[in-house]
């Protein structure tokens, strides 16, 4: 394929993909707004990487261009684009309902960070209720844990766990090794930069300073735990627009290209880790038997109706 960007090909490439068969696309939600020293479309290019990257090892295509959801806690600032949940919610509908009657039926989320992700557990269960279509959310975390299928024969390992056991252990490991610190978090930003061809955009700036994280004042912090711990979720606010941290800080081009080479190497590791082609497979597989289920049930293919 010339390309796998979807914004990017042509009706005829768009329509022969189809046609052959395939039906995979992965849908990029990103966000515009504050993020320490790099440019405000960073979470957006964070997730429209990782959609590129998972759509090339797939065989699929990915849907991008689609920066504006709900920004999270960056909302203070001025140069935040600020969107509800709702909103992200309702457009996001349209965009899925035009995609599943243009033909693409394994529909993938890639939100680019945790307030998005939230909204996506409602979306998700709805429109499968009004269109038998289950849409899968995959974020950096399930990437970076990686979801390689294990020899479920092989119930116990060595030191008494069992399959699922190791396998949690060694997932959380994985994600550990990857992202140590926030610091790697914003170097594997800059590894999206450069899966998009982006990375001229990223700053080269002698005089620039890593923004300082100056953590969260004392009531956020212990609300975001306490809460946190009660329920899952939490939002947090910064006290001003200068204390929204995140970025890195380049002093030469060279600086900029070899931490852009690298952090692109290792999503595109993470992603090769995947057995992307098993979930293609029992996506497909599940809205088969969803729609025999449904013809079986009525009641279920009234709930769309009443939508």
């Amino acid at each position: 394929m010339r390309t796998h960007i979807f914004n990017q090909m042509t009706a005829r490439e768009i329509e022969d993909y189809l046609a052959s068969g395939k039906d995979a696309i992965f849908i990029a939600l990103g966000s515009t707004g504050a993020h320490g020293s790099l440019p405000v479309n960073a979470e957006a290019v964070m997730a429209e990487g990782l959609a590129t990257a998972l759509a090339e090892k797939s065989g699929a295509l990915a849907l991008v261009d689609l920066p504006y959801f709900n920004p999270g806690e960056s909302v203070i600032s001025p140069a935040t684009v600020h969107t509800s949940l709702r909103d992200g919610y309702e457009f996001l509908w349209k965009i899925l309902v035009s995609l599943l009657n243009q033909g693409f039926k394994k529909l993938f989320l890639v939100p680019s960070h945790e307030t998005i992700t939230i909204m996506l557990r409602a979306l998700t269960r709805d429109f499968f209720e009004a269109t038998h279509v289950h849409p899968i959310v995959v974020d950096l975390k399930s990437v970076l844990t990686g979801a390689k299928k294990h020899d479920s024969s092989n119930m116990f390992a060595s030191n008494g766990m069992n399959a699922r056991e190791l396998y949690q252990r060694e997932a959380m490991q994985r994600l550990h090794n990857a992202l140590p610190d926030a610091a790697a978090y914003e170097k594997l930003i800059c590894g999206a930069y450069r899966i998009m061809g982006k990375q001229n955009q990223l700053p080269v700036d002698p005089s620039l300073a890593n923004v300082e994280d100056k953590g969260l004042d004392p009531a956020v912090a212990e609300f975001a735990k306490r809460a946190k711990k009660q329920s899952g979720t939490a939002f947090e606010l910064r006290s001003s627009p200068d204390a929204i941290p995140g970025g890195c800080v380049f002093r030469t081009e060279e600086e900029r290209e070899q931490v852009c080479a690298e952090n692109e190497k290792k999503l595109r590791d993470a992603v090769d880790f995947l057995d992307l082609d098993n979930l293609l497979k029992v996506v497909g597989d599940y809205q088969e038997y969803a729609l025999e289920v449904c013809e079986k049930f009525p009641r279920f293919n009234k709930m769309a109706e009443n939508r």
